[in-house]
């Protein structure tokens, strides 16, 4: 997951329209237990921003994050300004050696607890980050974890800010923080600086039109997931092929890729490719089609590899 200068204008352009469609709904956030102008202030920052971007026209990622921070910190208010000022500095300073996203982003996240003094649990953007970062790490991040993080800071006691003053009253109320900061997170997700779809599916048969023809279907439901096949022999007969197997994972885009199969000979050369491959190869003995099928469906929704083995489980053949 590498930053460019490309993906990063485009996060920051999404999350800055984010911001400003919300405004209103995060002062109001904030108002029982802030000062009420998060939403304003976050705006205001973002707009600043754009504008600075669009006039100095930084070369790359380390102007873009420098201009960032340092027109968040001069334009946003309270302490939201300093900690998303700091993150962003944070990376600034990193992406002049590394443009690795979870690099950049744990950095960010140590920036901030140590600028705020905030730890996980004290009810704040600190529990969005805290939750989200390590999924940048396994490139597992989904649109349901952004919306678990944000919600759990309801049910917490606030330790920090303002809010810390009401004790056990702040119970009940979102943070405003935390909600922008899960903006930030789904920015992320729709700008495509990460890939979301790093698990993908090969699928082998002892027949050439089976493994070329289930695709079709597949792809019905699972249009964004990378899917390639070894169907027969070499000559196109009827088995299955060690080099038909290696090309469909070097050709499959995924980080991680799924295997089916039909029957036990194509198993034992599954076996033998995913020795030689240097992609990590997850091998499932359940029903070709159904399995193939199910995986496709879950994995094009964003559901993680746990929860569709736990799917798969009972298709397991016996």
């Amino acid at each position: 997951m590498s930053v460019t200068k490309e993906n990063l204008e485009k996060w920051l352009e999404i999350f800055g329209d984010l911001i400003e469609t919300n405004k209103a709904y995060l002062s109001d956030l904030d108002i029982p237990i802030g000062d009420g102008d998060h939403g304003n202030n976050m705006a205001r920052g973002m707009a600043a921003v754009k504008e600075t971007l669009a006039s100095k026209q930084p070369e790359d990622i380390v102007g873009v994050f420098k201009i960032t921070a340092m027109s968040l910190i001069s334009k946003v208010g309270g302490a939201s300004g300093p900690l998303y000022g700091t993150a962003f500095l944070e990376m600034a300073k990193a992406s002049a050696k590394t443009d690795d996203l979870a690099e950049l982003m744990e950095l960010a996240l140590a920036g901030i607890k140590k600028r705020g003094g905030a730890e996980a649990g004290d009810k704040t953007m600190v529990d969005v980050w805290t939750a989200l970062v390590p999924k940048l790490k396994d490139n597992s991040l989904t649109q349901a974890d952004i919306d678990a993080a944000v919600e759990s800071t309801k049910d917490m006691v606030a330790k920090k800010g303002r809010a810390s003053y009401l004790g056990e009253r702040s119970v009940g109320h979102l943070d405003p923080g935390a909600v922008s900061s899960g903006y930030l997170f789904t920015a992320l997700l729709e700008a495509g600086v990460m890939s979301t779809m790093s698990l993908g599916i090969t699928i082998v048969s002892h027949v050439y039109e089976v493994a070329n023809g289930l695709p079709r279907l597949l792809t019905q439901v699972a249009k964004d997931v990378p899917i390639t096949t070894a169907g027969g022999t070499e000559d196109n007969d009827v088995g299955t092929s060690m080099e038909k197997i290696m090309n469909a994972f070097e050709e499959n885009d995924a980080d991680e890729i799924l295997a089916f199969y039909d029957l036990g000979s194509a198993k034992m050369n599954l076996e033998m490719a995913i020795e030689m491959t240097d992609k990590k190869v997850h091998l499932y003995d359940v029903a070709l089609i159904e399995g193939a099928y199910t995986a496709a469906t879950l994995l094009e929704a964003g559901v993680d590899l746990q929860e569709v083995e736990k799917q798969l489980e009972p298709l397991k053949i016996k």
